[in-house]
């Protein structure tokens, strides 16, 4: 059997065509995300029938080879409003799109909000960036068919299906209960919205079908956290996972007890974890990358970036505030560069002071955790910017943990997590 592994990231799309018959990839494909697009608003956003072209890009690379099944996971928070009939009535808006607007209804019920989704009361989810839509720019008619990425690429392609998500897309909505396990009438009451008149997907099991595309089927349907997570085996293997991509999280066990990390989300098997959401990182890193590259008129930031060493990150200079987008966990009123110093301040340094104040983010994160407690604690790393050189081994010494190193069988945590789940639905059906 030949199975599709499909990550739709914010920055890139990956893929890999994996055959069970010998347990080795076929071949693997990357390509950029959705161009986005800034709205009559100012926010970021992504024409939704871009990602078919790239879902197609993919599918046309692996056409000399039967595809039997795709896994297919996504960016969380992402919502399209569509008719019934799945045209768009709005543009896909990822976590990246920060619609400033939270509705009086959710602040005034911020703690039963947090309780009852597991999530942190914030712009640019799924319900408030609805809840603005409909209440401050009147661009959302009544009914609508809420879709996510994944929901969105299998309806396009094939209408009539039955329209299913997986839980872990439904739980990044902010519209979906974890205490009743399911859509929610409070929920959906406090973002100004109507359950009655919202056509929402059913909850689907990890090894059932969700769609089709080109009439192969599709199975998963995850969030690219879920998929990272899997993929490193937590929480088997380790106690913590600290996602470096274009966003990043930290994950941890449940029954850790770890005060500080404030969202909780569903993995599989009734399992759940801890994270700690929104944490500046890929997305962060280039608002200064670009600022560089544009002084020096040629790619500059990165190939620095990628070439310190340890002792320069830890004996660096500059304290930088990476909090420059709404959402991020701790912003307040944007970014900011402080200590510098007459002949201290040169370009290398400062990248290296980036790279600092990027990393020792994850140190204060978890400065909850007492002295003794933490030397009794694994982490692993996932994500694009994990691998490079200095990053395990700074975080090894801020944090002071033990390290628990993962190489990807498929090259990439979240395409891991899609062939765990592959054969495990295989094996579940034979």
């Amino acid at each position: 059997m030949n199975i599709l592994l499909i990550d739709f990231g914010a920055s890139r799309v990956k893929s890999v065509l994996w055959s069970t018959k010998t347990n080795t990839p076929l071949g693997n494909s990357e390509c950029p995300s959705s161009n986005p697009i800034i709205s009559p608003s100012g926010e970021i956003v992504n024409d939704p029938f871009d990602y078919q072209k790239i879902m197609d890009e993919h599918l046309n690379y692996y056409a000399s080879s039967k595809i039997d099944r795709i896994y297919l996971c996504t960016e969380m928070h992402g919502v399209l409003a569509t008719t019934s009939e799945n045209v768009p009535l709005t543009y896909y808006m990822g976590w990246r799109n920060e619609e400033g607007f939270i509705p009086d209804s959710l602040i005034s019920k911020r703690v039963g909000f947090e309780k009852e989704t597991g999530l942190r009361l914030m712009a640019g989810l799924p319900c408030c960036t609805l809840s603005s839509l409909k209440w401050k720019h009147d661009a959302l008619p009544t009914n609508i068919k809420l879709h996510n990425l994944a929901t969105w690429l299998c309806s396009s392609y094939d209408p009539s299906a039955e329209f299913k998500t997986s839980r872990s897309l439904a739980e990044s909505t902010g519209l979906f209960s974890m205490t009743t396990n399911s859509w929610s009438d409070w929920l959906f009451s406090l973002a100004g919205l109507s359950l009655t008149e919202t056509e929402v997907p059913r909850i689907a099991e990890p090894n059932e079908v969700i769609g089709h595309i080109r009439g192969i089927p599709v199975y998963g349907g995850i969030g690219d956290l879920q998929a990272a997570v899997l993929g490193i085996g937590f929480p088997q293997s380790t106690d913590i996972v600290i996602n470096l991509g274009t966003g990043s999280q930290i994950v941890a066990k449940s029954d850790l007890e770890v005060y500080g990390l404030l969202e909780r989300r569903s993995l599989i098997d009734g399992i759940t974890f801890d994270t700690l959401t929104h944490i500046p990182s890929g997305r962060a890193l280039n608002v200064f990358a670009s600022f560089v590259d544009s002084i020096a008129q040629t790619p500059t930031f990165w190939p620095i970036f990628k070439s310190l060493t340890v002792g320069e990150v830890l004996n660096s200079d500059n304290t930088v505030d990476l909090n420059v987008f709404k959402s991020a966990y701790h912003y307040s009123d944007g970014g900011s560069i402080s200590r510098i110093n007459e002949n201290k301040f040169h370009l290398r340094g400062f990248i290296a002071s980036v790279a600092c104040s990027w990393l020792i983010q994850y140190y204060n994160m978890l400065l909850v955790w007492s002295a003794n407690y933490r030397e009794k604690v694994t982490f692993s790393l996932s994500g694009g910017l994990s691998h490079i050189p200095f990053v395990a081994p700074v975080l090894q010494k801020l944090l002071r943990m033990e390290y628990t190193p993962f190489t990807p069988i498929t090259g990439e945590e979240t395409l891991d997590g899609l062939l765990y789940l592959a054969k495990r639905s295989i094996n579940a059906n034979v």
